[in-house]
Formats: C-alpha cells, structure tokens, sequence
C-alpha cells in the first residue's frame, strides 16, 4: 500500500507544475523582476498568484501541511520557484 504525499510535498509539487506552463512561469518571473528586492509579503503574492489562488487560501495550505506561517515558510517555497523557473 502506498502512502500519499505529505501536504507539504503536494504543495511543493503544485509550484512546480505551475511552473511548468510557460504563462504562469513568465508571469512569476516578470513579477520577481519588478520586484526586486522581494520582501516577505511580495512572496506570498506572487506565490498565490502561480498557484491561482488567494494569499489568505496559500496561508491556509501553509497551516494544512504543518508549516508554521512565517518567513521561512515562504522563502522556502519561494526560493524553490525561483529556482524551478529559472532552469
């Protein structure tokens, strides 16, 4: 039997199929680069934005996979996009 994703890892892998659509992944990019320096709240931003959802539901999908809701959380998750987009 096998076990199903952690919500965190399902998270993580809904970035990186979004990213995966060039649109979506244009998208992100360009708000990363009109954005620079990117502070914590820009990240939850742009991250529901990729995920086409509301910042307050990806707060929510932080809480359901058990990470805590700060800054590590979203750089994290952010740094992850980031480096997904850009290869």
């Amino acid at each position: 039997m096998s076990s199903s994703p952690s919500p965190a890892a399902q998270l993580s892998e809904r970035v990186t199929t979004a990213l995966r659509q060039p649109a979506r992944r244009a998208a992100f990019l360009v708000g990363v680069a009109t954005g620079e320096p990117v502070c914590p709240g820009r990240k939850l931003y742009l991250l529901a934005d990729l995920l086409d959802i509301s910042p307050a539901q990806l707060v929510k999908e932080y809480e359901t996979a058990g990470a805590p809701d700060d800054d590590s959380t979203q750089d994290a998750l952010y740094d992850q996009a980031l480096a997904t987009a850009r290869t």
